[in-house]
């Protein structure tokens, strides 16, 4: 007792010297003075401030001032008056009255804003880190963080004693509580946030336990089942919650929760929140009961939710992995769930185009054409882009030339139900070639026709080479030459001066120079810039060097020199 009392005494000296005055906030990151006869010289020039206000202070001293014990449990002091009293006990040498001072305001409900938080906090690790650093050194000066590093690194060399290992303690706990105090505040300010609580889960885990942290999370839980105005999703309390639990190894007691949360998640709530539940509990049956347990809850969960896609994908992958393994599944219960998703509209496009590949796997065609038409008719463009190339690619490699009408109205379908023009080149590019493969000449460059006036202007070109390539096939050098020339006609800027090249190429190839040559000036005289289309320049200029001579290659320059002269640059 007496060894106790004698340390209560030298605690409260300690302070005394150590803590005449809680520093200010800005105090604490200021640099330690080096030496003691600098600290010497800088109290000694203080004490001039200090006679120049002692009158003051005397005058300041008659008024009797509250005691600072009456500070503790006042939850209507603001944080200032708190850090006031905390500093007049400290003076005093009531070291358990200043913590107790400012605990009172760190745990305040009316302080809400994490400024005042901060201020407090910072406060009582001032007084902590005060009390510590004369414990360690015998020094006034506030403890740095390099001394705290300093003290733990002896500590495991040697033993601390126990006045300075329970201090230590003290400023370590302070700052751990850093975070969770703030969190408290901000709770205080908006308390149904849920991912607030969640973070206050997340932060009571690692100071705690999982116990605790499940607690945190039931407190949430309750609080907010019959609050109208939650920012959040609750079944992210609900999720936690069984998490918690599973990772604890108690895997049946998670999913004991995750059912719990169904009916706490009846409509008002949305039903994404149940649907996150369902998934959850599937997955955790899958765990624990395995597959074929699993799509017993899969077939429940879509049963109470008939239109979330989620739990219809869940239950298709199910049902595949069950036929791929021969344990209780077959192909015929795949094709119910897909079926079954794609009559509720609760379908991706993904999932209806792999409906359709495993109908064309077990040769079921008409069956998977069935589904991309269901399908086509549930998704605008562009993501019924998919489908249809799917659909007429499987079509034309599954009939071929068998079923030629059919084929071209689907091509015609398509067309006519006004695609994003941007979309439309790859289509008219595949119709065109099944008309040459299967169908008729004709009708293949009338698709080309159609094809120019439909495609963007970026696209063009390579429409137009492909017609160019059916023509030589078919109609040879007058069709090819029909095909440039009506192409000519309707393009404009970059694609038709590019297109020119290609024709005056294409004459050179038949012979035709002097045609090729016309070409070329017509594109130079009206498409090209003088300026801008250097590349084109420098190919007329390589083909006058190899087949033209002095005139034709001066007669490039005079043209060049003219374009320029009429003002044009682009």
């Amino acid at each position: 007792i007496d060894c106790l009392a004698r340390w209560v005494a030298a605690q409260q000296s300690l302070a005394k010297r150590a803590l005449t005055g809680l520093r200010p906030l800005e105090y604490r990151g200021a640099e330690v003075p080096a030496s003691h006869d600098e600290r010497k010289r800088k109290r000694s020039e203080a004490s001039a401030d200090d006679e120049v206000g002692a009158a003051d202070e005397a005058t300041a001293a008659s008024v009797p001032a509250r005691p600072p014990s009456s500070f503790v449990g006042d939850l209507s002091a603001t944080p200032d008056e708190l850090i006031a009293a905390a500093t007049t006990a400290v003076a005093q040498g009531e070291l358990d009255t200043a913590r107790a001072v400012l605990a009172t305001g760190l745990h305040a409900p009316r302080h809400t804003k994490t400024s005042a938080i901060v201020s407090l906090h910072d406060a009582a690790l001032t007084l902590e880190e005060g009390v510590l650093a004369q414990l360690v050194s015998g020094d006034d000066n506030v403890v740095t963080l390099a001394d705290l590093v300093a003290v733990a690194e002896e500590a495991v060399a040697a033993p601390l004693t126990a006045p300075v290992a329970l201090q230590v303690s003290r400023v370590a706990r302070l700052i751990a509580r850093h975070s969770l105090l703030l969190n408290a505040a901000a709770l205080r300010q908006a308390p149904t946030n849920i991912s607030l609580w969640l973070q206050r889960a997340r932060l009571v885990m690692s100071a705690g336990g999982r116990s605790r942290q499940r607690d945190i999370l039931a407190s949430a839980i309750d609080q907010l089942s019959t609050a109208s105005d939650v920012q959040g999703h609750r079944a992210d309390l609900w999720l936690a919650l069984a998490r918690s639990h599973s990772d604890d190894g108690n895997l049946s007691e998670g999913l004991a929760v995750l059912r719990r949360a169904l009916p706490a998640l009846a409509p008002p709530v949305p039903a994404a929140e149940r649907v996150t539940i369902h998934r959850a509990i599937v997955e955790q049956v899958i765990v624990l009961d395995g597959l074929a347990a699993a799509r017993d809850a899969a077939e429940t969960a879509v049963a109470a939710e008939p239109h979330a896609i989620p739990l219809w994908q869940l239950l298709a992958d199910l049902e595949e992995s069950l036929a791929d393994t021969e344990t209780g599944g077959s192909f015929d219960a795949v094709r119910a769930a897909y079926q079954g998703a794609l009559d509720r509209g609760a379908i991706t496009v993904a999932s209806i185009l792999r409906y359709a590949h495993l109908l064309t796997q077990r040769s079921l065609f008409e069956d998977a054409f069935v589904a991309l038409e269901d399908g086509i008719a549930l998704f605008e463009w562009p993501a019924v882009s998919l489908l249809w190339a799917f659909y007429l690619r499987t079509f034309v490699a599954t009939y071929k030339g068998t079923k030629v009408s059919r084929a071209r109205a689907l091509f015609d379908r398509l067309l006519e139900s006004q695609p994003p023009a941007r979309y439309t080149a790859p289509f008219y590019l595949a119709y065109a070639l099944f008309e040459e493969e299967f169908g008729s000449t004709s009708r293949a460059m009338d698709v080309y026709r159609r094809a120019r006036g439909a495609v963007p202007p970026e696209t063009v070109l390579p429409v137009v080479l492909a017609a160019v390539s059916c023509a030589r096939h078919f109609e040879g050098p007058t069709g090819v030459r029909a095909v440039f020339m009506d192409a000519m006609n309707e393009l404009k800027g970059p694609p038709a001066l590019q297109l020119a090249t290609y024709f005056a190429d294409t004459e050179v190839e038949l012979g035709e120079v002097p045609r090729a040559r016309a070409i070329l000036t017509h594109a130079a005289q009206h498409l090209a810039s003088p300026v801008a289309d250097e590349p084109f320049w420098i190919r007329f200029e390589d083909f006058e060097g190899k087949y033209g001579t002095s005139e034709t290659f001066q007669e490039i320059i005079r043209i060049r020199r003219a374009r320029v002269a009429a003002g044009v640059r682009e």
